[in-house]
C-alpha cells in the first residue's frame, strides 16, 4: 500500500521551520537573561507611547553585574516617580566574538531598539551598543578607574560620580563628548522613620585590598564575636562568620528593610574611593534608611554630611579601628535620642541634595539642553 505521506516543498518547509527555530532560539536566550522587568511591562503598544514632553529612556546593564543591576532597578523606580517612561534591558554578556557581541546579546539589543524606540540610552556602566548609533548614549561612571575601558569613547555624555574631572585618569574627553559631574549612585527619596538601634549593618563583597586586608578581617571577626554586627553579602565572603545573614535579594526595599532592622550602618570604602574622594552608594543607602552611620574618614562624607555621621580613622591599626567602632556603638546605645538626631540630620542632607530623583532631573536637563532641537 502506498504511503499517504506527501513531502512539503522545500520553500514551504523553510517558511514554516525557520520561524519556529527563531522562536526556540529566543526562548533559550531568554532563559539566561531578563529582557525587561515585568513591573514595567514589555508589550509593543505600551512601550511605543511617549508622554508629552518626556523622553523615553532605555536603561541598559549586564546580567552578571549585581551592583549595576540593582542601580538599574532603582533608576526605573525613580523614573516612574517622575513620570518619565523608562524601560530596562539586561544583556546576558559583554563578551565579544571579535566582530561584536555574541548572537543572543545582539538579539536582545535589536529587539529593544525596535520595540522601545528610545530617545536616549542610559548605561549603568560603559557598554558597547552598536544598534543605537542614532540615539544619544549616556553612561554613568560610578567608580574611579586608572585604566578606563575603551568603551568610554563610544558614549555621547559621561556622568561622573565625582566633583573632579580627575576622576577618570588616563582618559581625554573626545570632541563629540560632554561631561557632567556629581551624578552619584544614589537611591530614591524616602520618609524618615525613627530607627531602633539593634546591630551594626555591614554589607559588601570586599573586592578590594583594603576592605579585605588582614586588619579589616580581624576587625570583622572581633565584632562578630562580640555579637554587635550583622553581615550581608556573597556567601564566599562571609560564610565563616556566625552573624552572617545571607545575600540580600536584588530589591531596594529589602536593602532598606535590612538596614532599618539593624538601625546602625557601617560604611567603608576602597582605597580608590578614598583617594579620589568618591562615595559609593552605601552612604546614600544608609542615610535614606534613617540609620545612624559609622563611616571611615572619607573626604566627600566629611564635606557634605559633616557631624551627622560618626567617623573612624581608618589609617590606624586594627586595635584602634575596633576601639573606635566599639566606642561609637556604645555611645549610640547609651544616647539614643542624640543618635536619632544625627540619623535624622543625615537623612535630611540626603533628601535635600542627593536623592536619585535629583540626579535624574540633571540627566534629563543635559539631554534637553544638548540633544534636542527645541532650544
Amino acid at each position: 500500500m502506498k504511503s499517504k505521506y506527501v513531502a512539503l516543498p522545500k520553500k514551504r518547509f523553510w517558511k514554516i521551520f525557520f520561524p519556529i527555530v527563531i522562536i526556540l532560539l529566543f526562548i533559550l536566550g531568554a532563559r539566561e537573561t531578563t529582557l525587561l522587568s515585568h513591573k514595567y511591562g514589555f508589550d509593543r503598544n505600551h512601550l511605543s507611547q511617549k508622554k508629552e514632553g518626556r523622553p523615553k529612556v532605555l536603561v541598559v546593564t549586564c546580567s552578571y553585574m549585581f551592583g549595576e543591576r540593582l542601580a538599574a532597578k532603582r533608576f526605573l523606580d525613580s523614573f516612574a516617580r517622575l513620570n518619565i517612561p523608562a524601560t530596562e534591558v539586561i544583556i546576558p554578556s559583554i563578551e565579544t566574538n571579535g566582530l561584536g557581541y555574541k548572537w543572543h546579546t545582539n538579539l536582545f539589543l535589536k529587539l529593544a531598539r525596535k520595540w522601545v524606540k528610545p530617545d536616549l540610552v542610559l548605561c549603568i556602566t560603559p557598554l558597547f551598543l552598536p544598534h543605537f548609533e542614532d540615539v544619544p548614549q549616556f553612561s554613568l561612571v560610578t567608580g574611579p578607574d586608572t585604566n578606563p575601558p575603551l568603551r568610554l569613547f563610544l558614549h555621547n555624555h559621561l556622568f561622573l560620580a565625582s566633583e573632579s574631572h580627575d576622576y577618570i585618569t588616563n582618559y581625554a574627553l573626545q570632541p563629540w563628548q560632554k561631561l557632567t559631574l556629581e551624578i552619584y549612585p544614589s537611591v530614591g527619596k524616602t520618609d524618615f522613620e525613627t530607627p531602633q538601634f539593634k546591630s551594626i549593618f555591614y554589607c559588601g563583597a570586599n573586592w578590594d585590598p583594603l576592605r579585605n586586608s588582614d586588619n579589616y578581617r580581624w576587625v570583622y571577626q572581633q565584632l562578630d564575636q562580640q555579637g554587635i554586627i550583622t553581615f550581608y553579602g556573597p556567601k564566599e565572603a562571609w560564610h565563616m562568620y556566625q552573624n552572617y545573614r545571607g545575600l540580600i535579594p536584588m530589591d531596594s526595599n529589602k536593602f532598606h528593610t535590612a538596614m532599618r532592622e539593624c538601625g546602625i550602618g557601617l560604611c567603608l570604602h576602597s582605597q580608590l574611593h578614598l583617594d579620589s574622594a568618591t562615595p559609593t552608594a552605601r552612604i546614600f543607602e544608609l542615610a535614606a534608611a534613617g540609620s545612624i552611620i559609622i563611616c571611615d574618614d572619607h573626604p566627600f562624607v566629611r564635606k557634605h554630611f559633616k557631624d551627622s555621621v560618626l567617623y573612624i580613622n581608618h589609617r590606624l591599626g586594627r586595635e584602634e579601628i575596633l576601639a573606635q567602632i566599639r566606642a561609637h556603638y556604645n555611645w549610640i546605645i547609651t544616647n539614643p535620642e542624640k543618635a536619632h538626631q544625627k540619623a535624622q540630620r543625615a537623612h535630611q542632607i540626603f533628601c535635600e541634595h542627593f536623592t536619585l530623583e535629583s540626579m535624574i532631573k540633571r540627566i534629563i536637563e543635559a539631554y534637553e539642553k544638548n540633544y534636542t532641537h527645541t532650544n
